[in-house]
């Protein structure tokens, strides 16, 4: 069956800014939500409505394609014929609780292997994209692996962030909007897209920018110098969180920093961009988390691997993504010995 992948790519962005307007007008009321099995395994009725569009929209343009989604009914199940892989808010738990980091994933395999990859975030506006071979981007621009030893930069939204080292008084624009909290009677006040927020107090100063600034996949291969995305774990299951806690002690004992982010498909993508240089999750991971993703991150020039050795089975539900193969092959070393200890 010859795929038409510029029109299925196409067809995935305008899906995802589309639907992007409904989690971005969530974001900010409050949800209903319920569990699905597990405390931490959380959907809204926003994940329902979300998912129904994609799949009816995607149906009708595309009738003999296959479709999985974390919101259907039945066990997953993954054949040679084109497949749409959807998550409609990965990060359900940031979603509900307003942590930005929450993101639409539509993933599309061809002969069970990942092809083309839509992440979008609404709320920061990230829409990260791939087809296979043609490369990655991330808001139209092409992310890839860096070309420069041992630097490692990464920007953000291209707008300045400053945090004043003498009065404690801060300013930042983020989205052309001014995000200011009072230094002196420490009331916060902020706007994220013309939104009232409430942000904490930073010390320090930062400055961030993205779009028309190249990012790129990190090229770090030691992992002293590591910045690792790993999820704290909050599983039910004593045998997977013992798991997660004896390989977070191990990876915290040689890695520069650990982020955990609570998006697997954004964990992917920041690796893709270079502001992270290795993610890992085990446990509770399903193929809607990694289906697109997977493609931006191998496109940028990246690793994906299982972390237990061995290439990367998107339906074995466990995944490691790195920018180098040195640093990957280092972390499943690690990851090995805390499992045999």
């Amino acid at each position: 069956m010859d795929i038409d992948l510029e029109e299925c790519l196409e067809t995935a962005i305008s899906l995802a800014r589309e639907t992007g307007q409904i989690v971005k007008e969530g974001f900010y009321l409050d949800k209903t939500m319920t569990t699905k099995g597990e405390p931490a395994d959380l959907v809204t009725e926003f994940d329902t409505r979300v998912q129904q569009i994609l799949f009816d929209r995607l149906g009708e343009k595309f009738p003999t394609h296959k479709l999985i989604g974390e919101e259907s009914v039945t066990e997953p199940v993954l054949t040679d014929a084109p497949t749409w892989i959807i998550d409609p808010i990965d990060g359900t738990t940031n979603f509900i609780h307003g942590f930005p980091l929450t993101c639409i994933s539509i993933g599309l395999t061809v002969n069970r292997e990942p092809v083309l990859g839509v992440v979008y975030n609404p709320i920061l506006e990230h829409m990260f994209t791939a087809k296979k071979g043609q490369g990655a981007f991330l808001n139209s621009r092409r992310i890839h692996v860096s070309e420069v030893t041992g630097r490692k930069r990464a920007f953000l939204n291209y707008r300045r962030i400053h945090v004043s080292e003498v009065t404690g008084r801060k300013r930042a624009l983020l989205n052309y909007r001014r995000i200011h909290v009072s230094g002196v009677t420490g009331r916060e006040r902020a706007f994220l897209h013309s939104r009232r927020i409430h942000v904490s107090g930073v010390t320090g100063r930062e400055r961030a920018f993205l779009h028309s600034r190249r990012i790129h996949v990190s090229d770090v291969t030691d992992m002293s110098k590591a910045l690792v995305g790993l999820e704290v774990p909050t599983t039910q299951r004593p045998s997977t969180f013992a798991m997660r806690v004896k390989r977070g002690r191990a990876i915290e004992q040689v890695a520069r920093e650990i982020r955990g982010l609570g998006s697997i498909a954004i964990g992917l993508c920041f690796v893709a961009m270079g502001g992270l240089d290795v993610y890992q999750y085990e446990g509770g991971i399903h193929c809607w988390d990694v289906a697109a993703a997977s493609v931006i991150l191998l496109e940028a020039g990246g690793v994906i691997t299982d972390p237990r050795g061995g290439p990367f089975d998107l339906m074995s539900r466990r995944v490691l993504g790195a920018g180098t193969e040195k640093l990957a092959l280092q972390m499943v070393k690690i990851i090995q010995e805390a499992d045999s200890s």
